[in-house]
């Protein structure tokens, strides 16, 4: 996110909220709270920081929504902008403005005296080392969401994934919220605003984000320089989440890369992992293939995933990236067996996974799912990755041969 010129209107697929947003800058009275809720990865925390960018941009720029840009909003509405040029702009774009703070569990390190943190939660101590401060007597930390704006124009406080946040966490926060400080504005990006308090959630502001139109999705990857095929099929597996497409990115030079050749998937890519574990289940279902093999390939792409994770964010830890990326090769497998249905039922997807064989009947296709499911659960709980990868994979082959 680092580098980039953000500007509110230009995030893809979202009129609605983006309206929303626009008119409460044009009012000049913006909420001191907002909850930014919808999928994963659908551009909440990008638009947050833009919505925090065009408030600490001291020359903001209007611009007529003519085309119109926002369909939401009439054309001759004025939207507002940063100027993209000055100081505080690019401070934001680089994520080092002083009145810019974003929170996140990534932070669960920084706060963790004990250093057993698996930063799986926003707790108490991120909450006040960031917001609130600690006036404990041990631990004394002064309240950053009460100091004076260093540059005049407000204080942002930006909170990923705050459905993380713990109850008591929660509940700290709650004071604050009802007797916040002057131009000083707090953003919670959620997936499930169920999980924050009712107190906060009444609150706050509330803006939705809708699932993103598969077209749309489909549509930037292709200006990105993917084919239409792979577009298509990464919008399949990621559920239309451009989020969860970029952390299945190695590095902006793989992206260059890929604009300058339409040629297959370089290896390490998730659709190369997606192809080559599809090859391997056409080949297990046609009794060229065991389920070693399989297994082989699901461990090589849970491995291959990992490094991605790793490579986006440093302090992840690599056991529960693997782990992850073993959850998602059986996310795949449950597609393919899915495409395989459809198949036969006469119901095929545009962008179905690559694959060589025919169909599969129910009778085979759910008991495979379910063996899916119930490897990933054991993943996710913490069971002997090898061995729980290895016997699904015997389960699936026995139950595609007709053994089970």
């Amino acid at each position: 996110m680092t580098g980039v010129a953000m500007m509110l209107w230009s995030i893809i697929g979202q009129p609605k909220a983006l309206g929303q947003l626009q008119r409460a800058l044009a009012s000049g009275r913006l909420a001191s709270t907002w909850i930014f809720h919808g999928p994963m990865g659908v551009g909440k925390y990008r638009t947050a920081l833009a919505f925090a960018k065009c408030q600490l941009c001291p020359n903001p720029l209007r611009r007529a929504n003519r085309g119109p840009i926002l369909t939401s909003l009439p054309e001759d509405f004025l939207l507002v902008e940063p100027c993209n040029q000055c100081p505080a702009c690019k401070a934001c774009d680089e994520q080092v403005h002083p009145d810019l703070h974003l929170i996140n569990r990534q932070l669960g390190g920084v706060y963790d005296r004990g250093g057993r943190s698996r930063r799986t939660t926003l707790g108490i101590d991120i909450i006040r080392g960031e917001m609130i401060g600690d006036d404990s007597p041990d631990h004394r930390v002064e309240s950053k969401l009460y100091k004076h704006s260093q540059l005049g124009r407000g204080k942002w406080f930006i909170i990923d994934e705050a459905d993380l946040m713990q109850p008591v966490a929660q509940n700290a926060l709650l004071k604050a919220l009802e007797e916040p400080p002057p131009l000083t504005y707090i953003v919670m990006c959620t997936g499930t605003v169920s999980d924050l308090i009712s107190t906060i959630r009444s609150r706050s502001q509330q803006v939705a984000f809708l699932p993103l139109p598969s077209d749309v999705v489909v549509q930037y990857l292709a200006q990105e320089g993917f084919s239409t095929q792979d577009a298509g099929l990464l919008a399949r597996i990621s559920e239309n989440s451009l989020g969860r497409i970029a952390s299945w990115r190695r590095s902006e030079a793989s992206t260059t890369s890929r604009k300058k050749s339409s040629k297959t998937s370089s290896e390490g890519d998730i659709i190369a992992v997606a192809n080559r574990l599809a090859h391997a289940m056409d080949h297990l279902l046609l009794g060229q293939a065991g389920a070693g093999d399989v297994a082989t390939v699901i461990s090589e792409g849970a491995e291959t995933m990992a490094g991605i994770f790793v490579g986006h964010d440093p302090s992840a830890s690599k056991d529960r990236s693997t782990r992850d990326g073993g959850i998602l090769m059986f996310a795949l497998i449950e597609l393919w067996l899915s495409d395989r249905l459809r198949s036969v039922v006469g119901r095929n997807v545009e962008f179905a996974m690559p694959s060589t064989v025919g169909g599969v009947d129910y009778a085979r296709v759910k008991p495979c799912m379910d063996i899916c499911a119930a490897a990933a659960g054991q993943l996710d709980a913490n069971v002997h990755q090898p061995t729980a990868i290895m016997n699904a994979c015997v389960s699936i082959e026995a139950v595609l041969r007709g053994a089970l």
